[in-house]
């Protein structure tokens, strides 16, 4: 079997999770139905402010929708079951059977599930806010605890920003080792030091024009520079999510378990 098999198998399982201000898509992620409920990351589960979110399953070309339901904040809010913070295991379990019994269920692998380095894996996702589903292969090429008692599975394998909360399968079973996360640049400390930059300059900007600014010819130079800035850092933020090292991370299912039980 090859990645063509694995798509055909696994897409219509796998859901996008976008978050809406009203008409505006303002952050989305990926999740995945496990018995009655839909997993995904905590993170990609909250966002404070969406007016309203939509869970929705693509047909095999990708893109055609296949069912999908749009729930209100609250709505949405109420489905949670259990969960963890983005600083920890960082996984949501939700219950929203109801809406979805019409889409198959994936298999969590067995508890003693050997998760061995070199292994090959595969995930599914809808990364960068995009509407379409992709497939994408890898291996395991390392294990690790956090300090946090996390147990993480580094994947050699391009994880975008919109890949967050998706199943991480074993190629061999099509059964699920993991839950994909947040990537890592490799950049994030200079990203973390340039926004810092730009929140020094805007403030100092803002200090500055308390104490009295100036006018040229008509225009607020001061004023001027703190919008250029506040643009940048949204341009970073951009750059952040959109960079790419070829390196991803997942979590393994030992807190999934629990919530399930």
């Amino acid at each position: 079997m090859d990645l063509r098999d694995k798509w055909k198998i696994n897409h219509q399982s796998i859901c996008s999770i976008e978050h809406y201000n009203d008409k505006t898509k303002i952050a989305s992620g990926t999740g995945f139905r496990i018995n009655k409920f839909i997993i995904t990351n905590n993170h990609v589960y909250h966002c404070e402010s969406a007016t309203h979110t939509i869970v929705k399953f693509v047909e095999k070309d990708s893109k055609s929708i296949a069912v999908q339901k749009k729930y209100s904040k609250e709505e949405f809010q109420r489905l949670l079951v259990a969960g963890d913070n983005a600083d920890n295991w960082d996984y949501a379990i939700l219950n929203a059977d109801n809406d979805f019994t019409s889409i198959p269920k994936l298999v969590l692998c067995e508890k003693e599930f050997p998760i061995d380095i070199g292994s090959e894996i595969y995930f599914l996702g809808f990364p960068l806010l995009s509407d379409n589903l992709t497939i994408t292969g890898g291996v395991i090429s390392s294990k690790y605890l956090h300090e946090s008692k996390v147990k993480y599975i580094q994947i050699d394998a391009s994880v975008n920003s919109g890949n967050s909360g998706g199943a991480l399968f074993d190629f061999k079973t099509d059964k699920i080792i993991g839950i994909v996360t947040r990537k890592n640049t490799g950049l994030t400390k200079n990203f973390n030091e340039l926004k810092k930059s730009f929140a020094d300059n805007i403030l100092n900007l803002e200090n500055a024009s308390k104490m009295g600014g100036v006018q040229i010819m008509g225009i607020d130079p001061l004023g001027g520079l703190k919008i250029i800035q506040s643009q940048m850092n949204l341009l970073s933020d951009e750059m952040f999510r959109s960079s790419n090292v070829g390196i991803g991370y997942a979590f393994e299912l030992e807190e999934i378990r629990k919530g399930l039980n």
